[in-house]
């Protein structure tokens, strides 16, 4: 079967035909923000361009209870249009962005250009962790379903995580009873062009402690495109990282 989904022993889903890691790369490269660029306005409404904020805003206040730190370094990977990026940019935050192209980042946040890392996110990780950078947050927000190997690339960020530092992870909510619903009803369409990995249901609602790092806080949210579904769906938001879950 074409494009068949299945289970991994690590409890995700996968396509069980993966591209290439050459032919991932010229997609990102050179077809995935251009071709989305060429069928949508580049002008975002006020409400979408206030839901992108607030969800930065949201992983600031969450880093600010659990952590002390005042180094305010923020690694945005797989940073696409950035807007993450500069609402902590804005807050004069010392701000690295990493992604396969620099076409989003520039189209929509040129500012933000002087931060990008453009090429190979593995690669481009492998120098950071050689010459010992350390950031406070690292925000990882759709990419985990992008990637070939999903946990591969999650072993790397405890290496640039410095101390009293979240992780930030988001992934889309795959497979939750509502979205199963709405296939069921042909309410959705299952038509996942570019995600190689579906996400599991979040297994962090309860706070603990794995490899070393602690689940500091998880939540959902709702996409502002036109897919707005229950909070049982569309995107699980967790923050790890080496802190104390005691702080208020």
């Amino acid at each position: 079967m074409e494009n068949e989904v299945i289970k991994t022993a690590n409890g995700y889903f996968s396509i069980k035909n993966l591209p290439t890691k050459l032919e991932l790369e010229q997609y990102y490269s050179r077809k995935y923000y251009q071709d989305e660029f060429s069928q949508n306005s580049s002008i975002y409404s006020k409400d979408e361009l206030l839901h992108s904020k607030n969800i930065a805003k949201v992983a600031l206040h969450i880093y600010e209870k659990f952590t002390q730190n005042k180094e305010n370094k923020l690694l945005d990977v797989g940073a696409g249009k950035g807007f993450f990026a500069k609402y902590f940019f804005e807050k004069n935050w010392n701000v690295r962005t990493l992604d396969f192209s620099e076409f989003a980042i520039k189209e929509y946040n040129p500012k933000l250009l002087n931060t990008l890392i453009q090429g190979d996110i593995y690669k481009n990780l492998d120098e950071l962790i050689l010459q010992k950078e350390k950031y406070n947050l690292i925000n990882l927000s759709n990419v985990l379903e992008h990637v070939l190997d999903p946990i591969d690339l999650l072993s790397k960020f405890k290496a640039l995580l410095s101390k009293e530092s979240l992780l930030r992870i988001s992934v889309p909510n795959d497979y939750s009873k509502f979205q199963e619903f709405l296939l069921e009803k042909k309410l959705y369409n299952d038509a996942h062009l570019c995600v190689i990995h579906h996400t599991w249901k979040c297994r962090c609602r309860h706070p603990q402690k794995e490899g070393g790092m602690t689940m500091a806080d998880c939540h959902t949210f709702l996409s502002c495109q036109g897919n707005l579904s229950p909070p049982d769906y569309d995107y699980v938001c967790c923050l790890v990282g080496q802190v104390s879950l005691n702080r208020t």
